[in-house]
Formats: structure tokens, sequence, C-alpha cells
């Protein structure tokens, strides 16, 4: 049997967070932190195989690329917190940037290659 929760928002937390209805405990990890995990713990999955781009990356792989591309935001000044848009189709690149934007504390907005000029421009702004 289900046992039903009641939503309590968490104290301490200055951004957005949400719990519903389940039966497991909530983890308390960013998702860089969990890809570190996964890559320490599963070594020789797969976790990006892109057909189209002829790529295919490994967990280590992927959190190796994650944190390179980590420490260029932090190289090139970017502070806790700000926002960093991509301007990107489905590719293994894109991936690579949002694990990335969380090893580096950045918020990532995906901004549609497909968007109309006013949609664009609202995003650009919201960035």
């Amino acid at each position: 049997m289900l046992k039903r929760l009641v939503y309590t928002p968490a104290r301490n937390f200055s951004y957005s967070y949400r719990h519903g209805p389940a039966n497991y405990p909530l983890k308390y990890k960013t998702i860089g932190q969990q890809l570190m995990e996964t890559a320490h713990k599963f070594p020789d999955n797969k976790a990006i195989i892109s057909v189209h781009q002829n790529v295919t990356l490994t967990y280590p792989d992927l959190h190796d690329k994650a944190q390179r591309l980590a420490a260029a935001f932090v190289h090139l000044g970017f502070q806790k917190h700000d926002r960093i848009g991509i301007y990107s189709p489905n590719c293994w690149e894109w991936a690579v940037t949002q694990y990335a934007a969380s090893l580096a504390d950045l918020i990532l907005v995906n901004i549609n290659p497909a968007y109309q000029v006013t949609e664009l421009k609202y995003a650009l702004n919201k960035v």
C-alpha cells in the first residue's frame, strides 16, 4: 500500500524544490554528484550513444568531458548560479554541457533551435 505523503517545502533551499509522494527517500545529490557516482560504479557502461554523430561515451568519458567543460566555465569567469544558454539540437555535446553546468553550479537555459523570433528573444532575455 502506497502511503500518502504531505508536501512540505525544504528549509534553507534558495532554489526550486519539490518532493511528491514516493515510497523511497529523496536523495540529496546534484546531477553532477550522481554522474560521478555512476561513473565509478559502472565504468564500462555506455552513457551516451549518438548514432548520427557516430559517438559513444562511457560514464567515465562523460564525467571527464563534463569536468573539463565545467573547469572551462569557471576559468572563463562564470560564478555560482550564473545562467548559461545553450542553442543546440540533440547531440552528445548538449548532454556534456548539461552535466558541466551542474558540476560548475550554473543554471543551464535551453534555447530550442526551433524557436520563433519572439520566443528566442524571450529566452535570451531570461538568460
